[in-house]
């Protein structure tokens, strides 16, 4: 099975799902208008899973629960790309969404 292409901060994905253009879900730079969006995206956070270069622009995240429960650190966000992306009420608290 064909592992992601996406590579960014030193790190390689490592999904093997269904790949579109040899990039994951998370990393195809298309608009994400899946139903369980939000449900997908708490899971991953949870898996513990690297969380890098993400593109959620104009995703649907309202509502989203990033927060990282019974640790100091959040979760890690980083070089996502949130432009335009629905986070009203959106729950972040300690979420590391730099770069």
């Amino acid at each position: 099975m064909n592992k992601c292409k996406f590579k960014a901060l030193g790190m390689t994905c490592q999904a093997t799902e269904p790949l579109e253009d040899e990039l994951c879900f998370w990393h195809q730079n298309k608009v994400k208008q899946d139903t369980d969006l939000v449900t997908r995206l708490e899971a991953r956070a949870r898996s513990g899973e690297p969380m890098v270069g993400f593109q959620l622009r104009k995703a649907a995240l309202h509502g989203i629960n990033l927060v990282h429960i019974g640790h100091k650190d959040g979760f890690r966000l980083l070089d996502c790309d949130f432009y335009r992306a629905d986070l009203r009420e959106a729950h972040l608290f300690g979420c590391d969404l730099s770069g």
